[in-house]
C-alpha cells in the first residue's frame, strides 16, 4: 500500500468513528483513528457528560485504548476528522493542548516522530502536523510570510533563577528540585515546579445550579483547608499555588501539568500568565477518573515554562488593568 493510500485509510476510518460520537452538549462530532507499527488501526471519538470541561477527546480515548492493549509504543500515526452533527462546516479540527500533550508522551515512548493527520469531514483537504503542533504552525507561517522573527525562546534556569533572587519574579523560590518522599517542587533545567497551597473550593451538585463563568454560584463550591484534598469522581476543584508570581513585560509563562498527576488520571488546567501580570495562580484540578483522587497540598502540582519575546509587547496586562491583576488566594470567575 502506498504511504498516500495508508493515510487515505487512517482518515476514512477516523471519519468513520465520528458516527460513534458521544457529544449531545456540543453536537460537534470528532473520531480519531491510530495506526500502529503492525499496520492496525485503533479508533476513538469524543465523549461528553454533563460537566462538560471533563468530556474525552476523540484522540485521547484512541491512544488510551492502545495504551489498554499494551500497545503503546507501537503507535505510529494518527488522523483527527471532526465537524458539526448536522454536516455544517468543512473546517480542520486539531488536538487540544492535553491530546497533544498524549501524542508527544505516545512519540517519547515509541522513540520515533508520529505522523499527525488532520482532515475535513469530507476528506477534501488533509494537514500533516507533527509534534509539537504549535511551533511548527508558527514557523512555518512565519517563513510562508516572509518574516524573519524567532520563535519565542524558552528561558534557562540560571534566568529564572536571577529574576527571582534579584526581581521577586517568583515568591517563595526553591533554587533546586525536592523530590524526598513527595512530588517534586522547585527550580527545574528550564522550567519551575510550583506548590499547591492547602486551600480548596470543591465542585459539588448539591444545589443543581448551572455553572456559568458570567454569574457563577459560589454554593457551587465546598470549601476545604487541608494537606490532602479529594477530588470526587469526574469532578473538579480549585487551588492556588504556594508561589506569588510576577510576569516580566516581554515574557510569556505556560503552565505544564505534572505527569505523575496525568498519569493517574487528573488534569491540571491553567491559561498562560501574561506580561505583566502577577499573583497567586488559580489552578484547575479535573479528577477524569471514576474514583475518588487526591490532591498533596505543599508538594509539585505544575510546571511553569517561560517564554522570552522577540521584543517587549505594547501594552501588557498590568497597563490593561486585567481584571485577575493581583489575585490572591483561590480566585473564582470574574465578569
Amino acid at each position: 500500500m502506498t504511504r498516500e493510500a495508508e493515510i487515505a485509510e487512517l482518515v476514512a476510518a477516523a471519519r468513520a468513528a465520528m458516527a460513534n460520537a458521544h457529544a449531545p452538549y456540543s453536537r460537534f462530532a470528532v473520531g480519531a483513528a491510530v495506526r500502529l507499527t503492525d499496520g492496525s488501526i485503533v479508533t476513538g471519538c469524543n465523549f461528553e457528560n454533563a460537566s462538560y470541561g471533563l468530556s474525552l477527546c476523540a484522540e485521547t480515548v484512541a491512544l488510551a485504548t492502545v495504551n489498554a492493549q499494551g500497545r503503546f509504543a507501537g503507535v505510529a500515526a494518527i488522523a483527527v476528522v471532526g465537524g458539526a452533527m448536522d454536516g455544517a462546516g468543512q473546517a480542520i479540527v486539531t488536538p487540544c493542548g492535553r491530546c497533544r500533550q498524549v501524542m508527544n508522551e505516545a512519540e517519547q515512548m515509541a522513540g520515533r516522530p508520529l505522523a499527525i493527520y488532520c482532515a475535513t469531514p469530507d476528506s477534501g483537504q488533509i494537514v500533516e502536523h507533527s509534534c509539537p503542533m504549535p511551533l511548527v504552525r508558527r514557523t512555518l507561517a512565519s517563513l510562508l510570510s516572509g518574516r524573519t522573527e524567532l520563535p519565542m525562546s524558552i528561558l534557562s534556569d540560571k534566568w529564572i533563577r536571577e529574576q527571582a533572587l534579584s526581581n521577586a519574579m517568583i515568591e517563595p523560590f526553591v533554587e533546586s528540585q525536592r523530590r524526598d518522599n513527595c512530588i517534586s517542587y522547585g527550580l527545574s533545567s528550564y522550567g519551575y515546579d510550583a506548590r499547591v497551597a492547602d486551600e480548596f473550593k470543591i465542585f459539588t451538585n448539591i444545589d443543581s445550579t448551572i455553572v456559568d463563568p458570567k454569574n457563577f454560584d459560589t454554593n457551587s463550591f465546598v470549601d476545604r483547608k487541608t494537606d490532602c484534598c479529594i477530588i470526587p469522581p469526574n469532578s473538579f476543584a480549585l487551588a492556588r499555588t504556594v508561589e506569588y508570581f510576577r510576569v516580566p513585560r516581554d515574557v510569556l509563562v505556560i503552565c505544564l501539568g505534572k505527569s505523575t498527576y496525568a498519569r493517574c488520571g487528573i488534569i491540571v488546567n491553567v491559561t498562560p500568565l501574561e506580561p505583566g501580570w502577577e499573583g497567586h495562580v488559580t489552578l484547575e484540578f479535573s479528577n477524569t477518573t471514576p474514583l475518588p483522587a487526591k490532591i498533596y497540598a505543599n508538594e509539585g502540582a505544575c510546571q511553569f515554562l517561560f517564554l522570552k519575546g522577540n521584543e517587549p509587547c505594547e501594552v501588557s496586562y498590568a497597563d490593561r488593568a486585567g481584571k485577575y491583576m493581583g489575585q490572591q488566594g483561590v480566585t473564582l470567575p470574574r465578569l
